[in-house]
């Protein structure tokens, strides 16, 4: 399943995550989420194949919206965020 972020905070996903565990999501911004519960944690990969983890008990959902928001902005590989205003 693939889930179109158009604000991280937006309470469609919120149900949209709800709807979809024990599946794997996958979301426009390149993030990639295992909604199956692993010794406690969810386990998703950035747009650019880091692992990430968050606890798949109370409060994971805001966990997943912090990471999607961060993943939103133009970073490089490294989570860097890239400015609009060029290197020098």
């Amino acid at each position: 399943m693939i889930i179109k972020i158009i604000d991280s905070t937006d309470i469609t996903i919120e149900s949209i995550l709800m709807d979809s565990l024990g599946e794997k999501v996958e979301f426009t911004n390149g993030c990639s989420l295992i909604l199956v519960d692993d010794d406690g944690l969810f386990w998703g990969t950035s747009p650019y194949g880091l692992d990430w983890a968050c606890n798949s008990h109370e409060g994971w959902v805001e966990s997943v919206f912090k990471w999607l928001s961060y993943w939103n902005d133009d970073r490089d590989e490294s989570g860097v965020l890239i400015s609009d205003e060029g290197t020098f």
